[in-house]
């Protein structure tokens, strides 16, 4: 369960990086890019489920991780695709936030293209 904060903190985190790498794309195609990324991810967690439920129950620990991983894969691949979508939601507003709070007027107005990208107003260099 405590794995599930930072889980939360980096797929926002990697929300927010893919919504300006994705500077070009509309909402809807990051959120499209999104749900690519955790089908992937998804496809890649099949490989411990396969080992899970290809053994035998032959010991005590066996039973429960049988049982119980599927579930707990699931719930975090969910949590982390949500939190994933979040910051390709919301990513750009939280870059230009930090840009304006972290850079000076005269070191912002080369990034004008995270305001342009979405029909702002660029920055001025005031």
């Amino acid at each position: 369960m405590f794995l599930w904060i930072p889980l939360g903190l980096l797929s926002f985190a990697f929300g927010c990086v893919w919504a300006i790498m994705l500077l070009a794309n509309g909402i809807r195609a990051r959120l499209l890019w999104g749900l690519c990324i955790m089908a992937v991810a998804m496809a890649f967690s099949i490989i411990p489920l396969m080992d899970w439920l290809d053994h035998d129950s032959a010991s005590n620990w066996q039973m429960p991780r049988e049982t119980l991983g599927p579930v707990f894969l699931g719930l975090s691949l969910a949590f982390g695709g949500i939190c994933l979508l979040i910051g390709l939601a919301i990513g750009r507003k939280v870059i230009r936030w930090l840009l304006m709070v972290l850079l000076p007027p005269r070191l912002r107005s080369p990034l004008a293209m995270f305001w342009l990208a979405d029909g702002l107003k660029p920055p001025s260099t005031k």
